[in-house]
C-alpha cells in the first residue's frame, strides 16, 4: 500500500507541473500549431472565384503529390464510389466535387503532421482517426437533414482538433527533459482538459470563421439554441457522441446509435453504416507508407506483458496488411475486444491496420486500432489491438477467437 500511494503521489505532482507549463505556454502565445495547408487555402480561392473548370481543379491537385494521392484513395473508398473504381484524377476530382475537394484539402493537408514523429505519436493518431471519423459522421448527418455538408465535415473535422494541438503541446514541453513514461490514459486526460482552448487557438491562428470556432468551443453544450446555426451544430454534437460510442467498443449498432438524443431511427442506421466505413475513409489518408514506429523513448508506459495464452486458447494465423507488405503474425489471447498478436515485426502504434485472420470456417478481415506494440525480451514483437468499427458477423468472429465460450 505505501508503494501505491508514494505511485500516486508522483502522478500528482507530474501532472500540476504540466499543467502550469501548458498554461504558461498558452499564456506566451508560443502553442506550435501547425500552418493552414497551402494547398487548402489555393483550393478555397479558386473555388470561391467561381472562374474554374475541371481543369483548372484537377491541375492544382496534382501539383501537391499527397493531396493527388488522397483524392484518388478518397473517391475510391466504399463510402463515396457508390460504382466502378477510378484511376483518373479527373475523374476523382468530377466525383468528389469542387466544394468537398477544398475540405478534403484541409484533411490532407493536416494529416502529415499527425504523423510526424514524437514521443506520443499513438496518441496523436487516436485524435486524428477520431476528427476523421466526426467529419464523415457529421458530412452523413448534415446531408440527411438537409444542411450544408461541407461545413459539416470541416466543423466535424476540427471540433476536437484541439487534442492533437494539446499532445503536441505536450510533446514540446517536455522534450528537453527526460519525463517519466505514464499509462496513455494519462497524457489523453491532459489533452481532454485542454482540447476546447487549443482549438480555439488553433481557429485564431487560422482566422476561421466564427461557426467552425462555435463547433470547438460548444460541442459540449447542452444548449446550442444561441449559436449561429444551432442545427448543424446540433449535426456535430451528435457525431461527437457517436465517436464516444465507437472508443468504448468494437462495434456500434444502430439501435445504440438511436438512443441519442434527437436521432431517429433511420439516421441512427445511415449513421451504422457510416461507422463501419470509417476505418477504410482514414486508411485513405494513410498512403503507401503507412506510420511511422514511435520513438523509442516514447512518454506512454509500456503495459505489463501478458503472460502465456491458456493451452485452451486456440492461435490462428493473422496477416497484418501494411501498405504494400504483408506482416504474418500470431494471434494470442483475447482479454474483452483486445487481442495480443506476436510476429517478427512491429506494428505501428496508433495506427489503423487491415488485418486478415485464418480462423474456420473461412478468412475473416476486419480493422484494428494498435493500441501498443514492444519488442519482446526473446526476440519478435508483441502487440495489443482492438477493432474498431466491425459489422455484426465480424464481431461474432471476432469473439469467436478467445475460445470456446467466448463467441457473442
Amino acid at each position: 500500500m505505501p508503494e501505491a500511494s508514494s505511485r500516486i503521489a508522483r502522478v500528482g505532482l507530474e501532472q500540476l507541473d504540466l499543467d502550469a507549463r501548458i498554461v504558461d505556454l498558452i499564456s506566451r502565445d508560443g502553442v506550435p500549431v501547425p500552418a493552414y495547408p497551402a494547398v487548402a487555402f489555393q483550393v478555397e480561392q479558386l473555388v470561391r472565384s467561381g472562374e474554374f473548370g475541371l481543369d483548372d481543379l484537377s491541375r492544382l491537385v496534382s501539383a501537391d503529390a499527397a493531396l493527388a494521392a488522397d483524392t484518388l484513395r478518397y473517391a475510391n473508398t466504399a463510402y463515396y464510389s457508390r460504382g466502378n473504381g477510378i484511376t483518373s484524377l479527373q475523374q476523382a476530382v468530377l466525383r468528389i466535387g469542387a466544394v468537398e475537394l477544398a475540405r478534403l484539402a484541409i484533411a490532407s493537408g493536416l494529416a502529415e503532421g499527425t504523423r510526424a514523429q514524437g514521443p506520443l505519436l499513438a496518441l496523436r493518431r487516436r485524435a486524428w482517426v477520431d476528427a476523421l471519423g466526426a467529419a464523415l459522421l457529421a458530412h452523413e448527418l448534415a446531408a440527411r437533414r438537409g444542411l450544408r455538408r461541407d461545413e459539416a465535415f470541416i466543423c466535424g473535422l476540427l471540433h476536437d482538433f484541439g487534442k492533437v494541438i494539446a499532445i503536441s503541446a505536450v510533446e514540446h514541453v517536455v522534450s528537453r527533459e527526460k519525463a517519466e513514461a505514464m499509462p496513455a490514459t494519462f497524457w489523453w486526460t491532459l489533452a481532454e482538459r485542454y482540447h476546447l482552448e487549443l482549438g480555439l487557438v488553433l481557429a485564431a491562428r487560422w482566422k476561421l470563421p466564427e461557426l467552425i470556432a462555435q463547433a470547438i468551443a460548444r460541442h459540449h453544450d447542452e444548449d446550442l439554441s444561441t449559436s449561429l446555426d444551432p442545427e448543424l451544430l446540433r449535426v456535430v454534437a451528435v457525431a461527437d457522441q457517436v465517436l464516444a460510442l465507437m472508443s468504448g467498443s468494437g462495434r456500434v449498432a444502430a439501435r445504440a446509435i438511436a438512443r441519442i438524443p434527437g436521432v431517429t431511427e433511420a439516421e441512427a442506421g445511415a449513421l451504422s453504416r457510416v461507422v463501419e466505413a470509417v476505418p477504410e475513409f482514414v486508411a485513405s489518408f494513410e498512403g503507401k507508407g503507412g506510420t511511422p514506429l514511435p520513438v523509442l523513448d516514447s512518454l506512454v508506459a509500456a503495459p505489463e506483458p501478458p503472460g502465456a495464452a491458456p493451452a485452451e486458447t486456440p492461435s490462428w494465423p493473422v496477416r497484418a496488411l501494411l501498405g504494400p507488405d504483408v506482416v504474418t503474425l500470431a494471434c494470442g489471447e483475447l482479454d474483452g475486444d483486445v487481442l495480443t498478436v506476436r510476429g517478427p515485426r512491429g506494428l505501428p502504434e496508433g495506427a489503423l491496420v487491415e488485418l486478415e485472420v485464418d480462423a474456420p470456417p473461412r478468412t475473416f478481415e476486419v480493422w484494428v486500432t494498435v493500441n501498443c506494440c514492444w519488442q519482446a525480451p526473446g526476440g519478435g514483437w508483441t502487440a495489443l489491438v482492438q477493432p474498431l468499427a466491425m459489422t455484426a458477423e465480424a464481431e461474432a468472429r471476432w469473439r469467436a477467437l478467445g475460445g470456446p465460450g467466448q463467441a457473442a
